[in-house]
C-alpha cells in the first residue's frame, strides 16, 4: 500500500495551508501504522516533547480516542474528525 501525508512547509511562499506539493512517501495517511514509524529523539526532555508533539500533529486521535466526555457529560469531538 502506498500512500502519502501531505506536509507544509513552514516559512517562505507555502500557499494555502495544507496544499504544499510535499509528502512524506509510503506512510499511512490516516492512522499511524506503527511497522511505518520510527522516531527517535536525544535523551532530553525537550526533544523527546517535541518529538511527541510533531508525531500527535501528524496523527491526531482518531476513532474512540476522537471523543471525551467532559465532567458536565458534554462530549466533544477532536478537530478536523480525529
Amino acid at each position: 500500500m502506498t500512500s502519502s501525508v501531505t506536509v507544509t512547509k513552514v516559512g517562505g511562499d507555502q500557499g494555502p495551508v495544507g496544499h504544499s506539493t510535499s509528502s512524506i512517501a509510503n506512510i499511512s495517511h490516516d492512522l499511524a501504522v506503527v511497522s511505518q514509524l520510527s522516531v527517535t529523539a536525544a535523551v532530553d526532555t525537550v526533544l523527546q516533547n517535541s518529538a511527541q508533539v510533531f508525531l500527535q500533529g501528524l496523527y491526531p486521535p482518531a476513532g474512540s480516542a476522537a471523543t471525551e466526555t467532559l465532567a458536565n457529560g458534554t462530549v466533544t469531538n477532536r478537530p478536523l474528525g480525529g
